[in-house]
């Protein structure tokens, strides 16, 4: 039926494609995601180190506006001899920079620009890719906008190449457009070359009226689809659009809830919302719908705003928005049994969720292991929940209990790399990739001062426990002289020594069957059997290098690599002769400058004759000043050791 199209019009227009606006806070958390896959937060933390650097200038502004007064070409000026930039930095200066665009001036720090021409080799790939773009981004702002020429054909597609008509006098026929364009200048394109218009797409030069053959006429069948997830970038822009969060705040926002498990980040930084987070806006929607609208939020910036101009009384407005956000807090309570019921349609309850795993050392029973991120042990009894270290897993420790509040303690296990060795984050971390024992209250309620929540039974500094520092110290760290050496009790019979503050670790006495760190006052039944090496006058610690001895057990089944094949021997392992070449690293030795005793981290200096740092009498660590024990555990402990 269609066997020729006639061209109806034909029109061609110079078009420009205007170069950027300088650049701020928020189009750099935008380009950060969409164009170099970081996240928001880690965007800020590469910017604000090459600040610190000195290489850009203050990364945190909302002005997208040059100052009057700022020196374009001095700033472009360095630039000029980079190998990636410098032909266009030059090629400015001697044509002349063009005026930049104006944005919004908000009146904070002027927009983000290199301050020091840096290469690849001194900032690393990941800082340089951020640099390299911010360099663009500012040669980009000062030079000529892209010029093209936008071609259009429109054509008429009907019966025989004419209008035709039916019998009713209704047209049978189709109008259709090409489009296409040639590229005149490039501009700033040149810097930012992402932003051209790609490959030419020119068309063929012809006249109103021409008629070309039909070759195939196509109809294609397709259906619309739903939107996909937001991206960190599409977020970002949102978030300007309607007020909520600054250039500060944007970045925290987005991990915020990411670290909450309200949303996953997918594949080309999409947010995905999760179970959880569609549940919370379900609750939030049901009982107060302010909560999860935007408006919210940016009235209480905009309102800030008003006391930065000096239009609104600070105090007025921190009363108003206290007395808004108590009264929506107090209704929000009254009705909580609305968010409970959504939380149980999708979830099971806490107290039904998880096994069995450790005891309780309030109620003695058995608390409930939750897997899900993030992990925990919930009393169901008590109702009490007892945070975990993230990123490993939670095994049973040898049905042993804490002295100070008899929680059951528990084995974390590392993820890969984990699996023996204290933790190098003092007294046991997350993220270190080693096992160490804690208890669980503990854990999230440090039972001593100087001690941080969060850390393990390594760290502890109960005077007694079996299972602190106190116990388990041999000596400070050779390495970081900051650390403490301490055995892993569960590293047997491979036995590690590790630092808590540094990643050493050291490998000794191995296929020994029992393996553990003096008391600082050795009772004499302890060693009465043994057979001692370099610590004769001294029981408990080596006259060398006053290290605390160990005491290493062979099984009588397998022949010990001790003196005289003993089974038994006790002495300091970098000092003693029997002992020092079954350590794995003998060129790693005690520091001898300073206190090297168990206490040393906080003991400081020693005087001649004053024991263990911190441990003895004599010595000048907090115990030993005499400081009184903090709770009542530790002066019963004090009293009877």
């Amino acid at each position: 039926m269609f066997v020729h199209i006639q061209v109806m019009s034909v029109t061609s227009k110079e078009r420009t494609k205007a170069r950027p606006l300088p650049l701020n806070t928020v189009e750099l958390l935008r380009v950060g995601s969409s164009a170099l896959g970081m996240s928001p937060q880690h965007t800020m933390q590469v910017a604000e180190k090459l600040y610190t650097q000195g290489y850009i200038s203050y990364p945190r502004t909302e002005t997208s506006s040059y100052p009057s007064s700022f020196d374009l070409a001095s700033s472009l000026r360095f630039l000029a001899p980079s190998s990636e930039w410098g032909d266009l930095a030059r090629g400015l200066l001697e044509a002349g920079l063009n005026k930049p665009r104006k944005g919004n001036d908000a009146g904070d720090h002027p927009p983000i620009t290199p301050c020091l021409l840096a290469t690849e080799s001194q900032l690393g790939s990941e800082a340089w890719r951020l640099y390299d773009y911010i360099c663009r981004h500012f040669i980009a702002t000062i030079s000529p906008d892209l010029h093209y020429l936008h071609k259009e054909l429109s054509f008429w597609l009907g019966g025989h190449g004419e209008h035709s008509e039916t019998g009713s006098g209704e047209i049978v026929g189709e109008f259709f457009t090409a489009t296409g364009h040639s590229l005149i200048s490039p501009g700033f394109t040149q810097a930012m070359p992402w932003l051209g218009l790609g490959p030419d797409s020119v068309l063929p030069d012809l006249v109103v009226g021409s008629q070309l053959p039909v070759k195939e006429v196509r109809m294609l069948e397709r259906q619309t689809g739903p939107p996909n997830y937001l991206t960190e970038a599409e977020l970002i822009g949102l978030m300007e659009k309607h007020g909520i969060g600054t250039d500060a705040s944007i970045p925290v926002h987005i991990n915020n809830i990411c670290q909450r498990n309200y949303v996953t980040v997918e594949s080309g930084r999409r947010l995905k919302p999760t179970s959880l987070g569609v549940v919370l806006i379900h609750g939030y929607q049901q009982i107060d719908p302010e909560l999860s609208l935007p408006g919210m939020r940016a009235e209480v910036e905009r309102q800030l705003g008003l006391i930065a101009l000096g239009q609104a009384d600070f105090r007025s407005v921190l009363d108003h928005a206290l007395d808004i956000f108590k009264r929506k807090f107090h209704y929000f309570v009254e009705n909580i049994a609305g968010m409970d019921e959504l939380m149980e349609v999708s979830f099971s309850p806490l107290a039904a969720s998880g096994k069995p795993h450790s005891r309780c050392g309030k109620c003695r029973r058995y608390m409930k292991y939750i897997q899900a991120r993030p992990s925990r042990l919930h009393c169901p009894q008590c109702g009490d929940s007892y945070s975990l270290p993230p990123g490993g897993s939670l095994r049973t420790y040898r049905d042993l209990s804490c002295p100070l509040d008899h929680f059951e303690l528990v084995l974390w296990v590392g993820g890969p790399g984990g699996g023996g060795g204290a933790s190098r984050v003092e007294g046991g971390g997350a993220g270190t990739g080693r096992s160490f024992p804690l208890c669980p209250y503990c854990f999230n309620n440090p039972p001593f001062e100087g001690m941080n929540k969060g850390q393990g039974c390594p760290s502890c500094l109960h005077p007694s426990c079996p299972h602190g520092e106190r116990a388990l110290a041999v000596s400070r760290c050779g390495s970081c002289q900051t650390g403490l050496l301490l055995l892993d009790p569960i590293s047997g019979p491979r036995w590690i020594f590790c630092c808590n503050r540094c990643p050493l670790s050291i490998r000794a006495f191995r296929n020994a069957s029992r393996l553990t760190v003096l008391p600082a006052q050795a009772a004499a039944s302890d060693m009465e059997d043994g057979t001692f090496g370099c610590a004769r006058s001294s029981p408990s610690v080596c006259p060398t290098c006053e290290a605390s001895l160990v005491r290493v057990e062979y099984p009588n089944s397998t022949p010990s690599p001790l003196l005289n094949s003993s089974p038994l021997h006790i002495g300091c392992m970098f000092c003693d002769s029997a002992l020092s070449p079954l350590v794995e690293s003998p060129s790693m030795r005690v520091s001898s400058e300073g206190s090297t005793g168990r206490g040393g981290r906080r003991g400081g200096r020693r005087g001649r004759g004053s024991g263990r740092s911190g441990w003895g009498s004599g010595g000048q660590g907090e115990a030993g000043r005499g400081h009184r024990p903090r709770d009542k555990m530790a002066a019963l402990a004090a009293y009877f050791v």
